[in-house]
């Protein structure tokens, strides 16, 4: 899952990832905590909040990875 990948959530919402939040910022083997999106349609889905950088969403949202950015 990389930036500029299209992913689909749970409910069937798509999004553009736009930036991804470290778990442990700085760490070689760190995994994904959060995912900053752009949905496609302007959803703004109750899994979702709020932040300086746009709408985030919890990793645990993301049922599938549509496309894969290179």
């Amino acid at each position: 899952m990389k930036v500029g990948s299209l992913i689909e959530c749970h409910d069937g919402n798509t999004a553009i990832i736009l930036q991804r939040e470290m778990r442990h910022p700085g760490h070689p083997q760190s995994t994904v905590r959060s995912l900053v999106v752009q949905f496609m349609n302007g959803a703004k889905p109750h899994y979702s909040w709020l932040s300086a950088e746009g709408r985030k969403i919890s990793i645990f949202s993301v049922e599938k990875v549509l496309s894969e950015s290179r």
